[in-house]
C-alpha cells in the first residue's frame, strides 16, 4: 500500500527568538555607540592628566563594539541572513589594520605581533568580514603563545588566489587538531570556541575562501585563502 507521511514542526519559537535578537542588538549597538563617542568628544576636551584614562575607555567601547557585532554577524551568518558588502580590499593594507589593531589589545600583553610578508594588490571580498576572520586568527594566536613570544600576520598570493596567515610558536595535539573548528570547541574552557568555527563559516558560506591549519615544527599557523575575484556568481 502507498502511505504519506506529513510533518509539520512549529518554528514561532524561532522566529520569536530572532525578532528578540535583532531588537537587543540595535538597542544595545545604539547604547555603547553613543557612549564611544562621548568618550571621544571627553577625551579631545580634557585636561592632559584625564586624557590617558579616557583613551583606555575609548579603546574598551571600541573592543566591546566590535564583539557586539561580531556576534550579530555570526548569528545572522548561521540564518543565512548575512549579506556581503563585497568590494576591492587592498591585501596589504587588511594585513597592516589587523597588527595595527591587535599589537595594543589586552591580550598582547608581554606579547608581540609583528608583519610578515604582504601580498601585492587587491582582493575582492568584505573587509569589515575578512577583518573578523583575521581577528579571531590574531585572538586565539594570542592567547596561545607563551609570553614575551611574537605572534606574525602576513600573506602571500599564488596566480589567483590570495592566502592570509597568522602563526605562532607552539604546538596542537592530535585530538585537538581534529575538532578545532567545531562549533564551541576549545581548548581554553567552557563557553569557548566560536572563534575558529566562525573562521570558517565566514570564508567559505560567505566569501568564497577557505580555512586550514599547519601543526608542525613547533608552529602553529591558520591561514584563509580567497580568489582575487571574489566569490563565485558575486
Amino acid at each position: 500500500e502507498d502511505y504519506t507521511v506529513f510533518s509539520v514542526l512549529d518554528v514561532s519559537h524561532e522566529k520569536r527568538r530572532r525578532i528578540l535578537e535583532r531588537i537587543f542588538f540595535h538597542d544595545i549597538l545604539n547604547t555603547a555607540g553613543g557612549v564611544c563617542g562621548i568618550l571621544s568628544i571627553l577625551g579631545d576636551e580634557a585636561p592632559a592628566e584625564l586624557a590617558r584614562d579616557l583613551s583606555g575607555l575609548h579603546a574598551s567601547m571600541e573592543t566591546l563594539l566590535d564583539e557586539i557585532h561580531s556576534q550579530r554577524d555570526l548569528l545572522a551568518a548561521e540564518h543565512g541572513d548575512l549579506i556581503p558588502r563585497l568590494q576591492d580590499v587592498d591585501a596589504g593594507e587588511v594585513l597592516r589594520q589587523a597588527v595595527a589593531r591587535y599589537a595594543t589589545h589586552p591580550l598582547a600583553r608581554r606579547r608581540g605581533v609583528e608583519l610578515g610578508p604582504c601580498p601585492p594588490g587587491t582582493v575582492v571580498s568584505d573587509p569589515v568580514l575578512l577583518g573578523r576572520i583575521l581577528g579571531n586568527m590574531v585572538k586565539n594566536a594570542l592567547e596561545a603563545v607563551p609570553r614575551d613570544r611574537v605572534v606574525t600576520v602576513g600573506g602571500e598570493a599564488d596566480g589567483e588566489l590570495v592566502r592570509f596567515f597568522v602563526s605562532n610558536p607552539g604546538r596542537m595535539d592530535d585530538s585537538a587538531a581534529r575538532q578545532v573548528f567545531k562549533r564551541s570547541f576549545s581548548t581554553k574552557g567552557r563557553d569557548r570556541g566560536l572563534g575558529t568555527y566562525s573562521m570558517r563559516l565566514l570564508a567559505e558560506r560567505y566569501l568564497g575562501g577557505s580555512v586550514g591549519f599547519t601543526a608542525r615544527d613547533g608552529v602553529v599557523e591558520f591561514s584563509v585563502v580567497l580568489p582575487r575575484t571574489g566569490p563565485e556568481g558575486n
